[in-house]
């Protein structure tokens, strides 16, 4: 059993989402995290015995900007070794987190599992807005 996390490329991330189940994505959000992979800055894989099981990518506003958009896909194989991403996880947003001092994004409380992914990375969240809730990562 080994955990992996590296840096990516776009085209790995396409070939991860083309080769997995929808779990739950409509086709509207597969087109929305596909335009996110377009803009997408910095991208990485997490591997499970190999075996993708999920990925990550930073979206900044601009070039020069000091804080990044987080985006994130899962299979349905992080259910069964969440904790062992999560730790992995923490590792490189330390250093993501001296690129970026502040990380920030949406997600949407009905995927507890992406919720308490950001609550173990320190994220803290705002009020709703719609069907999604804001959230923030400082570097401490």
């Amino acid at each position: 059993m080994t955990v992996h996390i590296e840096a990516a490329d776009v085209v790995q991330v396409r070939r991860l989402i083309a080769a997995s189940k929808p779990s739950g994505l409509s086709q509207r959000e597969f087109q929305a995290l596909d335009i996110s992979l377009a803009i997408t800055s910095k991208v990485w894989i997490g591997l499970y015995d190999g075996e993708a099981a999920c990925a990550w990518g930073l979206m900044p506003p601009t070039l020069l900007s000091d804080q990044a958009h987080l985006w994130l896909y899962t299979t349905d194989l992080i259910k069964d070794h969440e904790f062992l991403f999560v730790r992995y996880s923490q590792r490189v947003l330390e250093v993501i987190l001296e690129e970026y001092p502040r990380i920030i994004g949406l997600t949407d409380p009905q995927m507890p599992g992406a919720m308490r992914w950001l609550r173990w990375l320190g994220a803290s969240f705002g009020e709703p807005q719609g069907k999604y809730v804001p959230f923030t990562i400082r570097k401490k």
